[in-house]
């Protein structure tokens, strides 16, 4: 989902929900499907990509940092209606 962050003034791109079957990881199918999100974000001028995991999803962080994504601390917060 294209974003405009009005922080640095530019459109980012937000992934939400990437997931993988346990059977179908190890394969290179989430290291395609992140180059190809990437590529789309380039085609829509986005100056880069944001998505989260639980702190405790370790091997999703181990994938990302593998990739080259650097982790960015934030705190989130949810407030209960």
């Amino acid at each position: 989902m294209k974003q405009f962050s009005t922080w640095d003034a530019q459109y980012y791109m937000y992934l939400c929900c990437l997931y993988l079957k346990e059977k179908n990881r190890g394969n290179g199918i989430g290291k395609e499907i992140m180059n190809w999100v990437k590529t789309y974000a380039k085609d829509q001028n986005c100056s880069r990509m944001q998505w989260q995991t639980p702190s405790f999803n370790t091997e999703a962080i181990k994938f990302y940092k593998n990739l080259g994504a650097i982790a960015y601390n934030k705190e989130r917060f949810l407030w209960s209606l």
